[in-house]
């Protein structure tokens, strides 16, 4: 069920950036080899800008954990593998989130913590190391009160966004 639902998100997040295509990135003011082509058959010049976008899902972690389980591992599989087929991807945020139980500084160690283990095992995966950023949030970025313990466990979590390359608008 993990497995439709990243791929149903990472589909439409697919279609939502709608990719210049290619074998390469295509960089500023250039022709991009896959963009569409004007009547003689010559590629379009591109005008491209950079635009970070949040992945939906996220990994979530038991309370002080750091350790990524099985399900969220097919999660990050879906993603590498989507970063692997779309060359438009130029960078992943690992932004890692924690409950508010704890002290400030605590969480976000423990944020941060949490970030690297996932930036390691993306690394494992084929994603080179220069291509992560790693954030730790700490308590900072709730998504819920964190009044129940379900509050707690949707707080602790780490999420992505993604360095886009996208065609300038008029471009």
């Amino acid at each position: 069920m993990i497995r439709s639902h990243l791929s149903f998100a990472l589909a439409g997040l697919a279609l939502t950036l709608g990719a210049c295509g290619g074998s390469q990135p295509c960089p500023a003011q250039t022709v991009c080899p896959a963009c569409p082509t004007m009547g003689s058959g010559e590629a379009v010049p591109v005008a491209t800008i950079e635009e970070w976008w949040h992945l939906p899902g996220s990994i979530h972690f038991a309370t002080g954990g750091t350790e990524v389980d099985a399900r969220s591992r097919l999660f990050l599989e879906e993603a590498v593998r989507m970063m692997r087929d779309r060359n438009d991807v130029l960078r992943v945020r690992v932004e890692g989130h924690t409950d508010e139980r704890g002290n400030d500084g605590d969480n976000l160690r423990l944020s941060e913590q949490r970030a690297r283990s996932v930036a390691d095992l993306l690394t494992g995966m084929g994603v080179p190391r220069d291509r992560i950023e790693v954030v730790g949030y700490g308590s900072q970025q709730r998504l819920a009160t964190g009044n129940t313990p379900e509050d707690n466990a949707i707080n602790r979590r780490i999420e992505f966004s993604l360095l886009m390359l996208r065609p300038a608008v008029g471009g």
